[in-house]
């Protein structure tokens, strides 16, 4: 961690007023799902009402999670850590840290001593790990989904079951109970690690072995190699020795022996495997024993040290239009179409929409909003936005190829390896997936027929065959390189050789990144007819499921009372202008629905009435009979399609969305 972070750290230990339990929330900005909304209230009130002058609550003066959390909390109990020159919304005391948002979240990460998580997405996850990472406590609320229930390589220690935690309070955060059990069940164990010995129950465990999990969040990646710094492993050699010296100072200042400090971690379920049991050949170096999080002393609080990213790799500079071919030209051309529906998303994102509400800076977009892009431009790709897999499953899940292109675009995006991305990385993600699926079978043909290499003078080869014999510079073919060693993942030696498909996908990064030029607005008019209009099903089989799938969503798109003079169903954010346009749309869309329905059945019922006037069944040829049999048989499918109303709501999200 850096000096600011640790100094701010101590500053902020120095504002409060003793040594009580600190509490910390972390969610999401925006809430997915309303029992969350409402199980974070009960959870403010128990802590207010059991905790009230033992410790103290903070938050990140966010939306979503924590201003639910914050509408039915104590104010004495409540401190909102803000970034400097930034106030928060809601009472309580404040208090500023952190230069930056980011620096603000990683200060956040080290001040509490307890952290309730619910929902929330890869940020969340990333300062769970750092807070687990350093010893504190994370109880995760995993029936609210998102990086509680385990998703954004949320920390695996903390989803076990701690020792000082009752089977049934921990069976309570996930299970289909009433949501003032899992509230009473939070409170009852915040409370438990309030009682426990040793300042308040604050003890750090001690520096857990190498977790592929946590390498990158533990030391600085060297940008050719998966392997930490030299420099950087040399330094913490060096300082191992004296953090062991304090460490042992401030355990005694504190009144604390060894025996009881084991005691405490035995409680905590802290306890490592004793190296006794199991014979070793060699003299393993001592431990560092680490301080506890207790009242104040004048010895500073140790803290681990900070998680470095992964080395940024800049994007690369669209290629001048004029050396590219012209199919790489208009692949280009046709991204401009999706473009406009990417930046229309963005502009709509709930998450987005409220934080401008609440004139709070734009955040990055984490994975989650990365799937939601993802379905919405790529809609035969699409991802179960809260999928949860097995860590057995893990290698099936990459295998699966909608998974395992939202992998590589969001690895592509993901300059810098922090799990989030920015607006300009999210399109040129995104991007580089229309580009790799519009060359994906060219490509592969070339591919099949050489071998994979790393060799820029072969690679420079196969993009000039790619780009119409074009010449493509030799920088090029570095950068191609690059990309194929960027997509590959963690755990990879930099000195092996990239595999066919990482080389395929930075062929596709490179083919579609070529210049802009702006699509006149007949082609926009053209493109958004296209897209709209049905395309692989029957004409009647698509309204129909549209019509059907319309009609049952639209009373809970809209706040409309179940009976005349009721109440509404729901409550919703959205104001009366939105919710008319909502409204008006969904009326248009039916009219136009109904009356697209009638052709079809008019002609079938024409056929019908035509073949039974003019049809014989004497006769043995004669035809007007099969006009019969084809409008019975297109009424019934009509018949058919109308009770059948399975249909993706992928268009009532679009819908949604674009009013919230």
């Amino acid at each position: 961690m850096s000096e600011r972070c640790r100094a701010a750290v101590a500053q902020l230990a120095e504002q409060l007023p003793d040594g009580r339990l600190r509490i910390c929330i972390l969610g999401g900005t925006s809430i997915q799902r309303k029992e969350s909304e409402e199980l974070a209230g009960k959870i403010a009130q128990g802590l207010s009402s059991q905790l009230a002058g033992r410790a103290f609550v903070f938050t990140e003066g966010m939306p979503g999670i924590q201003q639910a959390f914050a509408r039915h909390c104590s104010d004495s109990m409540l401190h909102n850590v803000v970034p400097e020159g930034q106030a928060c919304s809601w009472p309580g005391t404040e208090l500023q840290a952190g230069q930056s948002i980011s620096e603000r979240k990683e200060i956040f990460s080290l001040l509490g001593d307890v952290y309730v998580v619910l929902e929330g997405g890869a940020g969340v996850a990333k300062q769970a790990r750092l807070a687990s990472r350093r010893g504190a406590c994370v109880l995760p609320v995993t029936r609210t989904g998102g990086a509680s229930s385990g998703l954004f390589q949320f920390p695996r220690k903390a989803l076990e079951k701690p020792d000082f935690a009752e089977q049934g309070h921990w069976d309570a955060l996930s299970a289909e109970v009433p949501i003032a059990t899992t509230a009473e069940a939070v409170v009852a164990m915040v409370e438990a690690v309030c009682q426990l010995p040793g300042g308040c129950g604050r003890s750090l465990q001690e520096q857990p072995d190498s977790d592929p999990e946590l390498d990158d969040l533990v030391s600085p990646m060297s940008p050719d190699s998966s392997k930490p710094l030299l420099d950087d492993v040399g330094q913490r050699e060096r300082s191992f020795e004296g953090s062991k010296d304090k460490s042992q100072d401030t355990v005694l200042a504190q009144g604390l022996s060894e025996e009881e400090l084991g005691a405490v971690r035995a409680i905590l379920g802290l306890q490592r495997g004793s190296s006794s049991s199991a014979p070793s050949t060699h003299e393993s170096p001592p431990k560092a024993e680490a301080a506890p999080l207790g009242p104040k002393s004048s010895t500073p609080m140790p803290f681990l040290q900070r998680p470095v990213m992964r080395h940024t790799v800049e994007t690369p500079v669209p290629g001048v239009r004029s050396s590219a071919c012209f199919r790489r030209r208009m692949v280009r051309d046709a991204w401009n179409m999706q473009e406009i529906l990417l930046a229309w998303a963005i502009s709509r994102h709930p998450g987005r929409r409220a934080r401008q509400r609440h004139e709070l800076p734009t955040p990055l977009a984490d994975e989650t909003e990365f799937r939601w892009y993802f379905n919405l431009l790529f809609p035969s790709l699409e991802i179960d936005l809260w999928e949860t897999r097995d860590a057995e499953d893990v290698d099936a899940a990459v295998e699966d190829s909608a998974a395992r292109q939202l992998q590589l675009a969001l690895r592509s995006a993901d300059r810098d390896g922090d799990g989030c991305v920015t607006v300009e990385e999210l399109h040129y993600g995104l991007r580089c997936l229309h580009g790799y699926r519009s060359l994906m079978q060219d490509a592969a043909r070339l591919l099949a027929s050489m071998p994979v290499t790393s060799n820029p003078r072969e690679l420079q080869a196969l993009l000039d065959s790619l780009n119409d014999n074009l010449p493509v510079h030799a920088a090029e073919a570095q950068l191609v390189l690059r990309e194929a060693k960027l997509v590959r993942g963690e755990g990879v030696r930099a000195s092996q050789s990239c595999s066919r498909e990482e080389l395929l996908w930075a062929l596709g990064c490179w083919y579609a990144n070529v210049q802009r030029e702006d699509t006149q607005w007949r082609d926009v008019l053209i493109a958004a007819f296209r897209r709209w209009i049905p395309s692989d099903e029957e004409h009647h089989g698509y309204i129909l499921h549209e019509l059907a799938r319309m009609t049952m969503d639209l009373p809970r798109t809209l706040p409309m009372p179940s009976r005349l003079g009721s109440q509404p169903r729901k409550e919703t954010s959205t104001s009366r202008a939105s919710q008319a346009c909502i409204l008006l749309l969904a009326v248009v869309l039916h009219i136009v629905y109904f009356l697209l329905l009638i052709f079809p059945s008019a002609f079938f019922l024409t056929m019908i009435l035509l073949g039974s006037e003019h049809g014989d069944d004497r006769c043995p040829f004669d035809l007007d009979g099969l006009l019969v049999w084809f409008g019975a048989v297109g009424l019934a499918v009509l018949a058919v399609d109308c009770a059948n109303d399975g249909c993706s709501d992928q268009e009532l999200w679009k819908l949604d969305l674009a009013f919230r």
